[in-house]
């Protein structure tokens, strides 16, 4: 296929091809330097006007770079690319009805790029056309999902026509796609805020409004203010108990204080008035194990598989809840049953992983731990307890490798850190909670993955 080419005089040519080779190599000022003598001989010619507008923009010299680009459509530069260059530098500049429709002609070539929609949703918005702009970013997000950007934009379209339920959902996806998405954090907390000072004068002239006060611990949930949770739950189950919800929810939150012998007590409540419920077993079951219970644990779970016999959580606990009880085998069937019925299976594998390095069989566990990263592959656990096993074959760089990773994941963690003094041959400070180069030891002596709680999210 033959590109077109710039019409201009042969010495003016090897200054363009050398310029090209320049900014292939990302050599602005050499490139720059010979656009302008391409330019000089010929004033008008557009290939060199759109190349040395992308060096200015670069630069941030935005002004400049858009008196180029309108140089350059003027002289009947082809590509429409210029048009979508042509917008972004006007919203640098914001000169919003010019990138309006600088990205609009863009669009009418080449409607299938999500980013372009998402930029003319910028410019929409800061002329004040929501609803436009909410058609833009809807279609940003049809063709491109997991733009994190894309889902707090549309989020603010929203919240600024107090749609807030789905802004909410918006700022949740996107702090699920990216969750160091400072914007959409800050705006979620600013939304529960909101509507927990709405929520509160709502609760306080009329105290009897539960789904009103059921929407307020919701809120402060988001904010992690349990003590507050944990008093409205406990006012709404004062009024009704027998509420559907609020039980549940508030043993949730005594395990989010740690508070597990309370979180117990709640937990066997709300199995007396509804014995089928998985969730709840899986949390009771939480409680138990972080009083160390296990056998409890075990005869519980078993109870809850016969209701619930392919309940991949339920399965991984019984599995943790023998691990414990140091009956290696058994544990290994039982994570292997969740890690093939799970649709995340990185805790049972890591399980699974040390349930076969107490049976001294290495080289599977590291294929299992392996498997667990796949799926999770920012869990530091996992990647210490593979330095552990390197080690232990005397596969040195991978070892170092893991415990670099675990510490990167996890700053201070002090058993990854004492790991890489040791392989370094440095002395290692003694802590009470340390381990040694990896040998069959109780899961205790382990890092473990933590074991979670079922959501809050049971509506009122």
């Amino acid at each position: 296929m033959n590109h077109p080419q710039p019409q201009i005089s042969a010495n003016a040519m090897v200054s363009f091809r050398r310029a090209m080779s320049f900014l292939d190599e990302q050599r602005y000022a050499e490139a720059e330097q010979l656009l302008l003598q391409v330019l000089a001989a010929h004033p008008e010619e557009p290939f060199s006007l759109y190349r040395l507008a992308g060096i200015r923009s670069a630069e941030g010299r935005n002004e400049e770079a858009a008196a180029l680009y309108q140089r350059a459509l003027r002289a009947q530069y082809a590509d429409p690319v210029l048009h979508y260059k042509l917008g972004q530098t006007f919203l640098d500049l914001h000169r919003w009805t010019e990138a309006e429709a600088s990205l609009r002609t863009y669009l009418r070539f080449q409607s299938n790029y999500a980013v372009v929609h998402a930029r003319l949703a910028q410019a929409l918005l800061e002329q004040g056309r929501t609803e436009d702009a909410e058609a833009s970013l809807r279609t940003a997000i049809q063709l491109k999902p997991d733009q994190a950007d894309y889902h707090y934009n549309l989020g603010q379209c929203l919240q600024q026509k107090a749609d807030l339920p789905n802004a909410e959902a918006l700022y949740r996806e996107a702090l699920r796609l990216d969750p160091q998405h400072k914007e959409a954090r800050i705006a979620l907390a600013s939304l529960y805020e909101t509507q927990e000072g709405d929520l509160r004068e709502e609760v306080q002239k009329h105290p009897r409004n539960l789904e009103a006060r059921e929407k307020l611990a919701s809120a402060l949930v988001h904010q992690e203010r349990w003590d507050e949770v944990e008093e409205e739950y406990a006012e709404v189950l004062r009024q009704d108990p027998q509420h559907p919800t609020a039980r549940y929810n508030l043993g949730v939150t005594l395990l989010c204080q740690e508070k597990w012998t309370e979180a117990e007590q709640t937990f066997r409540e709300v199995l007396r008035q509804n014995p089928n419920d998985p969730d709840a077993y899986h949390n009771l079951a939480t409680a138990l194990g972080e009083q160390r219970r296990w056998k409890e644990t075990e005869v519980l779970i078993k109870e809850a598989l016969q209701k619930a016999p392919h309940h991949p959580t339920l399965r991984q606990q019984l599995g943790v809840s023998v691990l414990e009880q140091e009956r290696w085998k058994e544990a290994e069937e039982n994570l292997r049953k969740a890690a093939e019925i799970s649709p995340s299976p990185a805790e049972p594998m890591y399980y699974l992983g040390i349930s076969l390095i107490n049976q001294r069989r290495y080289d599977e566990a590291i294929e299992a731990i392996q498997r667990s990263l796949q799926d999770d592959p920012e869990a530091h656990d996992a990647h210490y307890v593979l330095g552990q096993l390197y080690e232990r074959q005397g596969r040195t760089q991978e070892a170092i490798q893991a415990y670099n990773t675990a510490a990167d994941l996890l700053p201070g963690y002090e058993d990854a850190e004492d790991a890489l003094r040791r392989m370094r041959g440095e002395a290692v400070p003694t802590r009470s909670s340390q381990t040694t180069p990896l040998q069959p030891t109780p899961t205790q002596n382990l890092p473990a993955f933590s074991a979670g709680v079922a959501s809050m999210a049971r509506p009122p």
